[in-house]
């Protein structure tokens, strides 16, 4: 997947989320579709640094994070906090918030509100993943094979029309369509709060942010896989201002890619690394047991893999992996003569070195120092991602210093209910294939309802 925006393959895809299809009411651009087959939501409470490491994990949460608590700014000291909801007020100021005995003004429409909240009590960390899953396993290979994406959203995201927003806020950087919204039929698809966008102000914008983005890629030619938007070693910060909540912080961007994107990447690093231990310890033991040492050798890293890795083997390999009992695994390997588990051994290490996590830092720190720059594409989508991220950061300082007070707002929009504006898209692929959109018009479920 190539770092440049007209060279991103399969990443390009990345960009599907902006396209129109034909036989469904949701529109936006010409070059991709989507559709909406049965997808498993995404629930993921592991904490950003301990799961981006690993390429088994690394699906879970590619795409959203957001897993700070806010914390009150500079000396702010809250000594008491109350939060309820009154439904007999105006969309917009519904949220009743009392800090240190002041009544604070807040302007959360319950299409934000309500779902951040739910997703903020959970604990969980994922919004959404862009490597995510469909109910139809053959369906989703076909997918990928065809250079599509599949996204998955935490439950509480899942067919509302902030998952809508969270998934553009996502893509802003990617695609000159994201200056646009969708729109059903000739109506933008707009809640309380929202405003048409101004889209030639927007491209202007658009095409500066691709101007400094040839230049970053002309520094650091490098490729990467995908990126992160995330609220990780951020500070999030509030205040209270007068009789107004006010915060601060924006979100980073962690740009990976696997290590065999790596241009100068050597794919007989590991036969040379087991090569020399091999001697090493020849030398070191006249009585060493060379067969043995190969079969622990291959041992730990058949249990290595199974922890951090999901790789798609083949037989020997593929049997190796899948046998949970060591008694069984040994059984399985001992007519492998010690040449053979070598490069048994070899061969795993090699697939595991080359799909290890890298950070691209130059990358992730040329995109979060520019956050006016990136806002400038669309700053309505880009003031609702940074409200979203602001919010659940609050609300979990909420849940986890002011239990009680948390506890009684949760009940009190427990029974609100959200009307249904979109059913958010679980599949995007290039409109132009045409056998790939027979398949998804086919299949229950996939066809958009508004």
């Amino acid at each position: 997947m190539k770092s440049k925006l007209n060279k991103l393959c399969p990443f390009w895809v990345v960009l599907l989320f902006l396209f129109t299809a034909p036989v469904l009411s949701l529109e936006w651009g010409e070059k991709f579709h989507y559709a909406s087959p049965g997808a498993p939501p995404v629930k993921h409470a592991t904490p950003l640094k301990r799961t981006i490491a690993s390429p088994k994990q690394i699906g879970k949460i590619n795409g959203i994070v957001f897993e700070q608590a806010a914390k009150p700014e500079g000396g702010f000291i809250v000594e008491s906090l109350y939060l309820r909801y009154d439904p007999l007020k105006k969309d917009g100021k519904r949220l009743l918030l009392t800090i240190n005995g002041t009544n604070l003004s807040t302007a959360l429409y319950d299409w934000i509100l309500v779902p951040l909240a739910k997703f903020s009590d959970t604990g969980d960390v994922t919004v959404l993943t862009t490597l995510g899953k469909l109910n139809d396993k053959d369906l989703q290979k076909r997918i990928i094979k065809n250079k599509g994406m599949v996204i998955n959203y935490h439950p509480e995201f899942e067919n509302t029309l902030l998952g809508l927003r969270l998934l553009h806020f996502y893509t802003l950087i990617l695609s000159n369509h994201s200056v646009d919204l969708p729109t059903k039929g000739e109506r933008y698809i707009l809640e309380g709060g929202e405003n048409a966008p101004d889209v030639e102000q927007n491209k202007k914008a658009f095409a500066f942010f691709a101007e400094r983005m040839k230049k970053l890629f002309k520094a650091y030619p490098d490729t990467f896989t995908s990126f992160i938007i995330t609220d990780q070693n951020r500070n999030i910060s509030f205040s209270v201002k007068g009789a107004a909540l006010q915060f601060s912080g924006s979100p980073s961007f962690y740009f990976w890619g696997y290590q065999s994107q790596k241009a100068d990447f050597d794919p007989e690093f590991m036969k040379r690394s087991f090569t020399e231990k091999l001697n090493q310890e020849k030398e070191r033991n006249l009585l060493f047991n060379e067969r043995a040492w190969i079969m622990n050798s291959l041992l730990k890293s058949i249990r290595n893999y199974r922890q951090g890795y999901s790789l798609v083997l083949e037989d020997p390999l593929k049997k190796a992996c899948s046998i949970s009992s060591e008694k069984e695994l040994r059984e399985f390997l001992n007519p492998f003569q010690a040449n053979q588990l070598f490069d048994l051994l070899v061969a795993l290490e090699t697939r595991k070195y080359a799909k290890n996590i890298r950070h691209l830092e130059l990358y992730s720190r040329g995109l979060s120092e520019s956050p006016d720059m990136i806002k400038g594409i669309h700053p309505m989508i880009w003031e609702e991602g940074i409200e979203a991220m602001r919010y659940a950061a609050f609300f979990r300082y909420c849940r986890e210093n002011h239990g009680e007070a948390w506890k009684s707002f949760m009940d009190s929009i427990k029974q609100v209910n959200i009307p249904f504006v979109v059913k958010t898209p679980t599949v995007m692929y290039p409109s132009t294939d045409k056998a790939l959109e027979k398949i998804l018009k086919k299949n229950p479920g996939s066809k958009n309802e508004y």
